[in-house]
């Protein structure tokens, strides 16, 4: 479901977080590329046109590479994936070395989830409820049965601008036929589950973004979201959030 790009030079940029949260929407409408117009009545997990083929393609990926949920995570906002890095290596804030070949944990967001809940709750409940479930996730990792030789959470999204805020490190993939695709089958992914389908893109600013990789190592995970936080670390609900 990831693509990644093979270059081994080491890479330690990292994106400032911004400050528009993740789902919010703006109202002006942007032109879209025709063939989105093939999947007109898609939406809210019902397919329609080419997009018949993004379901199957989920449930082979399924099948090959199988998620995670989260034990006791409130939300299920996230699953986790384990498998190996195929990405050029990254130096984390922390100092966390990645490098190619390493194992990971490959954080998914549950479309059909955030699809669920996008019309029901602020940008703002979303994040609380991403974080909520991040402590559920640092749990599983504090106690027995979470892959001990896992040092990081990888993520590969077009909806990452909120990300720094909780506290992942963005960096940019170079324009490749790879990145293309993947960004079309992303684009995808929010038209068959967002409750606004294909109109979706043309309003905010999802149509124009570029995927980019979001990382946190899981020293930092803990740090923030452990029942034991570190001295001077963020408070799990965050500065902000309160409505």
């Amino acid at each position: 479901m990831h693509n990644y790009d093979n270059n081994d030079n080491n890479d330690t940029s990292q994106t400032p977080a911004p400050q528009a949260p993740m789902l919010s929407q703006q109202h002006q409408e942007r032109p879209v590329r025709a063939w989105w117009r093939l999947v007109f009545g898609s939406g809210s997990g019902q397919a329609r046109g080419f997009l018949r083929f993004w379901p199957l393609w989920e449930w082979l990926t399924l099948r090959v590479m199988p998620h995670h949920e989260i034990p006791d995570a409130p939300h299920h906002l996230f699953e986790v994936q384990f498998t190996h890095v195929d990405a050029k290596p990254i130096t984390l804030s922390d100092g966390t070395h990645i490098k190619r070949r390493d194992p990971i944990a490959i954080l998914h967001v549950n479309s059909r989830v955030l699809a669920r809940i996008v019309n029901e709750t602020t940008p703002w409940q979303q994040l609380r409820m991403m974080r909520e479930d991040l402590q559920a996730l640092a749990r599983w990792v504090a106690a027995d049965g979470f892959p001990s030789d896992i040092h990081a959470l990888y993520g590969y999204t077009l909806l990452g601008r909120s990300a720094p805020r909780l506290g992942f490190t963005l960096r940019r993939r170079p324009s490749s036929i790879r990145t293309r695709l993947d960004r079309f089958f992303l684009m995808g992914i929010i038209v068959l589950y967002h409750p606004g389908g294909r109109d979706r893109l043309a309003h905010g600013t999802t149509y124009e973004t570029e995927p980019v990789e979001t990382w946190m190592s899981l020293d930092e995970l803990l740090r923030r979201y452990g029942d034991e936080p570190a001295a001077g670390s963020p408070s799990p609900v965050g500065e902000g959030d309160g409505g």
